[in-house]
């Protein structure tokens, strides 16, 4: 792959580099992770979002999206024999799922490689809505460990104030230095008043 070749060389430059990666498969999982994969060498040749918009608009894009629906119709479905499947869940109305059922139908495919289809397709900007509010879902990339269960319910509990801080009435003070109906300071208890009775005289 030339690195020095300019903008508008390297729709050609991609072209040859498909062309030969065409001849040398018959997988179009393989010849998409060549090309238009993440690390393939498209996205060497065009880095910035400005220059991928400028290839998708070329002539050469449109050859090797041919390509690679040619090599998608000798699909055999051993595909994960190339590299792990991935699965997604997209929420859908009701409406537009039946219309993905009623063309999937129509053109005889199953709604999975109808999916796949739409996916592999150029989008243009305009036609994505903008995103409102948090977004709902799992994020795309590695996902981390989930927290346990008890780790969960032991951070929804409130922590346990220490013994003598803290009352079943609310806060209040230790016990012996107030009531839980007063506010006073309980009394210190009073000497005791009972006296002994005089000792009687005994005569032997």
């Amino acid at each position: 792959m030339n690195d020095a070749l300019s903008l508008q060389e390297r729709p050609a430059e991609a072209m040859r580099l498909a062309q030969e990666v065409f001849t040398q498969t018959s997988n179009w999982i393989e010849f998409f992770r060549e090309t238009l994969g993440v690390e393939g060498f498209v996205r060497k040749l065009f880095p910035t979002v400005d220059e991928m918009r400028y290839f998708e608009e070329s002539h050469e894009h449109g050859q090797i999206q041919e390509m690679l629906t040619a090599l998608r119709s000798q699909d055999t479905g051993k595909g994960d024999t190339l590299e792990p499947q991935r699965m997604i869940t997209v929420r859908l109305p009701k409406s537009l799922h039946e219309f993905l059922r009623v063309q999937a139908e129509e053109l005889e495919l199953s709604i999975n490689k109808l999916c796949i289809s739409k996916l592999l397709q150029t989008i243009d900007e305009k036609m994505v809505p903008e995103e409102r509010g948090g977004r709902r879902g799992r994020r795309p990339g590695p996902q981390g460990p989930r927290k346990k269960k008890e780790e969960e319910v032991a951070t929804q509990q409130p922590a346990q104030q220490p013994y003598g801080s803290q009352t079943p009435y609310g806060n209040h003070a230790p016990y012996g230095s107030q009531t839980p109906y007063s506010s006073q300071p309980l009394r210190s208890p009073q000497p005791n008043s009972y006296q002994q009775p005089p000792q009687r005289p005994h005569f032997g």
